[in-house]
């Protein structure tokens, strides 16, 4: 089971190294997406299988300091959701969380990620 695992990280990592950037960006607007949804969903109070937001956090693309300003912006987007239309269905979460990848500090964010 371990080599079994170990396997599987490791061509993760492979398969995430010999990304191209135009890869790399799309994989982190569907990450952004996914995170969004998954945290906003908990902070509802609605309970999801988690086990997909692992496959993303396994297959990360960034270093650390990305990974905290990424997961930082993303953290301050749902603060804009307002929770308290969502609880009524008047604000529809998954087009919110949709949206952030045409928000254009997001954009920016990933642009200066892949700046050579």
């Amino acid at each position: 089971m371990k080599k079994y695992i170990l396997t599987v990280i490791l061509l993760v990592s492979l398969y995430t190294n010999s990304q191209t950037v135009k890869q790399k960006k799309d994989f982190l607007n569907d990450y952004a997406v996914c995170e969004c949804l998954t945290q906003t969903y908990h902070n509802l109070g609605i309970k999801l299988n988690d086990s997909s937001i692992n496959y993303w956090k396994d297959a990360n693309v960034l270093s650390i300091k990305q990974d905290i300003l990424f997961n930082k912006f993303i953290t301050d987007y749902i603060k804009r959701i307002p929770l308290n239309q969502a609880y009524d269905g008047s604000t529809n979460v998954i087009n919110y969380c949709l949206s952030i990848k045409e928000d254009e500090a997001f954009i920016k964010l990933i642009s200066k990620f892949f700046k050579k």
